[in-house]
């Protein structure tokens, strides 16, 4: 018999786990999933859901989910619900109390992924800390010069900086500070020093968090 309402560990990327209860229905599971719901992996009577888009939509990287050996085989995007599964009937059920405690102590901390690859705790303060260090010389340096007319290009300095800062951290962008601070230091000489200072930097935390250590790709789902 189908249980009204469940009680369910509710996943947020970077945020502890939660417990709560919620209407055992599909549009439930959508509002907490923020779109179209999808079973991405289970245990015996448990099931893992996510937002069945959420690497498509760019969501932010939540939990890893790892095999039997401890590999890593996915990643959910976006929000989680762990919950209990009557596989015979097909339904969602509350997850048990000895499940709840299992499952909030496995995914209690808060996970850091830079491009797939799962980082600890300490190398998540390390890449935000460099992050936002270089993210702020970029943006008073691009400020300072108004270098292809920065200042009427951002709305303010402080989503400039968590734009840049999210681009270094995701590695979709250092081609782009390449080219500016190249074109930078050669059609600026008075400037190139500088120029050239903060590429060493860009390059150098490329190179620490990305060239040097390949990242696995993340298998997406069909």
């Amino acid at each position: 018999m189908k249980e009204p309402e469940i009680k369910i560990i509710y996943i947020e990327p970077q945020k502890e786990p939660q417990v709560m209860k919620i209407p055992n229905e599909l549009k439930s599971f959508q509002h907490l999933v923020g779109g179209f719901v999808e079973v991405v992996g289970a245990d015996e009577g448990v099931d893992f859901i996510c937002n069945s888009e959420g690497k498509i939509l760019d969501m932010p990287l939540n939990r890893a989910l790892l095999d039997d050996e401890g590999v890593i085989y996915d990643i959910i995007a976006g929000p989680l619900i762990i919950c209990g599964a009557d596989e015979d009937n097909g339904v969602f059920i509350s997850l048990s109390e000895e499940q709840i405690k299992e499952y909030t102590e496995r995914f209690k901390e808060p996970e850091f992924f830079v491009g797939g690859r799962r980082m600890d705790n300490k190398a998540e303060d390390t890449i935000e800390y460099n992050a936002s260090s270089i993210a702020h010389e970029l943006n008073d340096f691009m400020r300072e010069y108004d270098f292809f007319d920065y200042s009427d290009r951002i709305e303010s300095p402080e989503e400039a900086i968590e734009d840049i800062m999210d681009d270094l951290i995701s590695g979709r962008d250092f081609n782009s500070f390449r080219t500016a601070l190249k074109t930078i230091a050669e059609e600026s000489p008075e400037n190139a020093e500088r120029a050239n200072e903060l590429l060493a930097k860009v390059e150098e935390f490329e190179a620490k968090y990305f060239r040097d250590a390949p990242l696995k790709d993340v298998p997406a789902r069909e």
